[in-house]
């Protein structure tokens, strides 16, 4: 008793004014009933305020009720926090629903759930997906939308409880729109924790406490606590009602509620090098923001060095069917470790906004003509307008806030990170101007060092004041608000001062900023439209445009069609590309530009097993050579470093890369074999060079820039192919099929082979493009021989006797029928091989592997699902390209139509983007085709504009249920040019810059004459 009355004294316990102080803090952020302190409220407070008195109920008892649950953030995955957990797991959040809500009809969105689900609302089942069961099906990409009853739904607190099962891999709610949709307006429940729980009781569906009690008010505070400010539910939350209108604007993106802390319904400004995702809502707004060049790491060495003794070993052990032991023989000896050196975030840019207790006619949209992303609200009377443009003439981000009436912009900003960066000096503030310095190094905490960094910020206020607040600034009562953010990296922190601070000059003594912005956003449009306005995609009709962007994805997962939406995520793709990789910057990498991490999935590397060049599939064909330039700067650095790996991994000549790389253009084998071991990353990249030469033309590219990559590699395969002893063929290895297995006869899992059939096909692609350069060229030299020899040697792909491609060497059985990667159609796309015209056979049975894989579950990542779209274009399958871009929007893009692989990868948007093109022109194989694979559903009417071909020619297509109208073909450069339509083919005469039109009569191409003079 005696230690009891110490702690008593000392303030352990609380004492009436802090007992006032929580209830206060409980009324003011609407947790307890709407009436408040009323009369009909005294008696339960009193006994709350007795019961903080003497000990008796405080909120550690509250936490206790929830000792056993832990905060998952939601969305995310759930081993996150429980670690590796398969099986069953509850999740469960308090949200506070105002009066007006009670009794009403709710709308769940409850996202994306790893794997099935069985939903409640105050203990009472509202829905749920998939099977809950060992064996059972899941339901992962399927978006939960749930109708809660009214007699369920009360004033105050309220409980979402769910009960998932995880059939393997991520668990928990991992993407996807998760709200509450009320009768005006909805609430956030997604970027804060969730309370998580493993394991499986149905008890935790319901309230602990009884659910009209103070206890579950306070139950629901203690929890809502964690959740940030104003968390009136786990992603923060206040009256909101969406415009009805669409905002003006031709290829948009457009929603009626705000991002809020959901990454993945931000939407993307970039300029190539600098870019941000725009996320928040009134309130609180935030740009979270990228520069290229933040990676973490150096050019470490990490080759094996004289690991090409054991080549010849391994090589002997696979002939003789010994793969495990050849296979744990080149694990041993030539892999190197997998290192997690990251590209990283550059900082947040966060604005808190007073003066914001409601919102109406909520919008925010992305204007993909114009490059622009912008929110616009009504609160208090006042209509608030913000936009946030990426420069590239300028090299900076810029930011404009204003309204309606004078005096009503009051807000608060600053620069953070979530570790490694600061302020490198304190806040500067001078009249209407302030300015922050902000940067570091990105690392893994005291591993791998890299890059230098640093952000600077000026902000300039028309009307009101600016003061330092501590690290922030804060401006009141300001007419507008204008901001300028450049930023640059360095591996030795050697800064371009035009890159950094440049910009900021001619920000000083602006006294009209709005008209400031308007000039300074001329110069931004007219550069992004002179790359976006080439091309232009019409499908169907515009009706469906007043429906917001996430609506119409939810329509099309309903199983309705809109083709228009199709024309707008493929110009979403081209307007990501010319955002991402413009000349003189990184390449796009797995997240384009955009990634939050600091240890990003993958890293945010360049894989070269396909998804670094899914990204630039789109380039060539959509009028975006230029930026196609970075990747061919990327190609040139990974040269220099493969020649010491084709040295010491292999005793070659030449260069090489493998599966991966990052910023520093390393090329060995990293990780495990069954990723790393495929020597045929750098041979792949090599078609693209081939490609940019195809489309425009440009010799002396093709002599200075890609003939000596092209001689290189041939001379590194030249040197590596080995002599098959069984055939007496030529064939690459030891290598893996990129991240595929088989299994042998005797039950063991390998993955390493001889002659795989994706290698075979792409050394047979390199020799071909190298001998057609050489002939461009005039090169006749013991190389190009060599190569030519070597060609006619190769071990060529095998139909097996089921009529499909084998993938290895041997009809091996596959350990996952279903797999992801179909390397073995390399030959049908991206290469040029195998044509309906010429080989016949192998379409045949490329399309019997096809339908193979998508049987056994084929198709499920983002980017294997736009390789499909590809692959049934080449096919001329126009039914099967409308149920891949279908599939793609519906299962596969996330509500801000980024691809979801899931998580976020950018490929998939490329891929899809080239897809669309390949569907209405293709000219792979000597042969322009126009049309080739229209499906039913866009054929009533469309027309597309600007798309080029392999043969220096641009082509523009108008057509009505399903005829040509229209073909314009404006050639580049002098031939005689076989163009198929259907099934009949015309052979034109094209002269250099005279445009020549084409009509189909019945089916049948006729030109239309000429009324050139």
């Amino acid at each position: 008793m005696e230690a009891r009355s110490r702690h008593t004294r000392s303030g352990l316990f609380p004492s009436v004014g802090c007992a006032m102080q929580f209830l206060e803090r409980c009324h003011c952020q609407c947790i307890l009933p709407a009436g408040g302190f009323s009369m009909s409220n005294k008696p339960n407070i009193a006994t709350l305020m007795l019961a903080f008195l003497v000990g008796t109920f405080s909120p550690d008892l509250v936490s206790s009720m929830e000792q056993d649950w832990q905060s998952v953030p939601v969305p995310g995955r759930w081993e996150s926090v429980f670690g590796k957990h398969d099986g069953y797991a509850w999740l469960k959040a308090y949200v506070v629903l105002p009066k007006e809500w009670a009794g009403q009809e709710l709308t769940l969105h409850a996202g994306r759930i790893d794997d099935s689900d069985e939903t409640y609302f105050n203990g009472e089942k509202v829905g749920g997906k998939g099977v809950l069961a060992p064996g059972g099906r899941g339901a992962s990409n399927v978006d939960r939308v749930y109708s809660i009853p009214g007699r369920v739904v009360r004033e105050g607190a309220n409980l979402i409880s769910i009960r998932i099962y995880d059939i393997g891999g991520a668990g928990g709610i991992t993407g996807g729109t998760i709200l509450i949709k009320g009768p005006t307006s909805s609430i956030d429940l997604s970027g804060g924790t969730w309370l998580g729980r493993k394991g499986d009781d149905l008890a935790w569906k319901d309230w602990t406490v009884p659910v009209d009690s103070l206890q579950a008010t306070l139950l629901a505070r203690q929890y809502l606590m964690t959740q940030g400010e104003g968390a009136i539910a786990p992603g923060g939350g206040m009256p909101l009602s969406g415009h009805l209108q669409r905002p003006e604007g031709n290829q948009l993106l457009w929603y009626r509620f705000p991002a809020g802390k959901t990454w993945t319904e931000g939407l993307p400004v970039g300029n190539g090098r600098l870019g941000a995702m725009v996320l928040g809502g009134p309130r609180n707004w935030k740009l979270q923001m990228n520069e290229d060049g933040i990676w973490a790491g150096t050019p470490a060495d990490r080759v094996r060095h004289g690991a090409h003794q054991y080549l010849g070993e391994a090589r002997e052990l696979l002939f003789e069917g010994q793969v495990v032991e050849a296979q744990k023989l080149m694990q041993k000896q030539f892999m190197s470790a997998r290192w997690t050196r990251s590209y990283q975030t550059l900082a947040d840019l966060t604005f808190h906004q007073t003066g914001i207790s409601e919102a109406t006619n909520y919008r925010r949209w992305l204007d993909l003509d114009e490059a622009e992303v912008s929110e616009q609200f009504t609160s208090m009377g006042v209509t608030h307008r913000r936009r946030v443009i990426a420069s590239r003439p300028d090299e900076c981000l810029a930011v404009i806030l204003d309204a309606d009436r004078a005096g009503s912009i009051s807000i608060d900003l600053g620069l953070g990170r979530q570790t490694g960066a600061q302020l490198l000096e304190p806040t500067r503030i001078q009249g209407q101007q302030g300015w922050l310095r902000f940067g570091g190094r990105a690392s893994h905490g005291d591993q791998h060092p890299g890059s230098h960094f640093e952000c600077q910020l000026s902000v300039m206020a028309q009307g009101g004041s600016v003061r330092r607040n501590g690290n922030r600034i804060a401006i009141q009562g300001a007419d507008t608000v204008l901001l300028l953010v450049s930023a640059d990296s360095d591996p030795q922190g050697d800064f371009d001062p035009i890159r950094l601070t440049a910009v900021h000059g001619k920000l000083e003594e602006q006294q009209d900023l709005s008209g400031w912005y308007d000039s300074f956003r001329k110069r931004h449009v007219t550069d992004h439209s002179s790359l976006m306005g080439r091309v232009d995609l019409q499908l169907g009709t515009a009706e469906m445009r007043q429906l917001p962007t996430d609506e119409r994805i939810r329509s099309i997962r309903s199983g309705k069609e809109d083709v228009d939406l199709v024309a707008t995520f493929f110009q979403f793709g081209r307007y990501l590309q010319i955002a991402s990789s413009r000349p003189g910057c990184l390449p796009a990498n797995l997240q384009g530009l955009w990634s939050h991490h600091i240890s990003a999935p993958w890293n945010s590397d360049y894989h070269t097993n396909i998804n670094l060049q899914m990204n630039y599939w789109p380039a060539e064909v959509t009028n975006l050579a230029e930026c196609h330039e970075p990747l061919f700067d990327f190609i040139d650095a990974l040269v220099v470093r493969g020649q010491e790996t084709a040295r010491e991994l292999y005793d070659a000549p030449g260069w090489v890369a493998h599966h991966t790389s990052d910023v520093h253009a390393f090329t060995v084998p990293i990780g495990r074999t069954v990723w790393g071991l495929w020597p045929l990353g750098g041979a792949w990249l090599c078609r693209h060079l081939w490609e940019h030469y195809q489309f425009g033309g440009d010799e002396q590219f093709l002599r200075e820039r890609a003939w000596p990559v092209l001689r290189g590699a041939c001379q590194f395969f030249v040197a590596y192919l080995v002599e098959d002893p069984s055939t007496g063929k030529l064939v690459s290895g030891p290598s893996s099929s990129p991240e595929n297995a088989y299994r042998t006869p005797d039950g063991q899992v390998a993955d390493v082979g001889m002659g795989n059939a994706m290698d075979q096909q792409i050394i047979w692609d390199l020799f071909t493009m190298t001998l057609k350069s050489a002939e461009v060229l005039g090169i006749e030299d013991e190389l190009v021989s060599a190569i030519r020899t070597a060609r006619t040697k190769l071990a060529r792909p095998v139909i097996g006797d089921d009529g499909r491609i084998l993938e290895w060497s041997r009809p091996w059985e596959e350990v996952e029928p279903g797999h992801r990667h179909m390397s073995h159609l390399y030959a049908l796309h991206p290469g040029e091989e195998w044509t309906r015209e010429s080989s016949p056979e192998y379409i045949e049975a490329a399309r019997r592997s096809i339908d193979y894989r998508l049987a056994h579950g084929g198709g499920h990542t983002g980017w294997s699902r736009a390789w499909l779209l590809n692959f049934f274009a080449r096919l001329g399958d126009g039914e099967k390209v409308a149920e891949s871009i279908r599939l793609q929007l519906a299962k596969s893009t996330l509500p801000n139509l980024l691809d979801d692989h899931p998580p976020f990868q950018i490929d998939g948007n490329f891929g899809a983007t080239a897809g669309i093109a390949e569907a209405l022109v293709q000219s792979h194989g000597g042969v322009l085709r126009l049309l080739p694979a229209l499906p039913n559903s866009w054929a009533s009417r469309g027309k597309v504009t600007g798309l080029r071909t392999r043969f220096g020619v641009e082509v523009t297509l108008t057509w009505q249920k399903g005829q040509i109208i229209e073909a314009r073909l404006m050639p580049f450069r002098s031939q005689r040019l076989a163009v198929h339509y259907g099934s009949e083919s015309v052979e034109v005469d094209l002269v250099k810059d005279r445009e020549i039109v084409l009509t189909s009569i019945d089916g049948k191409l006729d030109r239309i004459p000429s009324t050139e003079q």
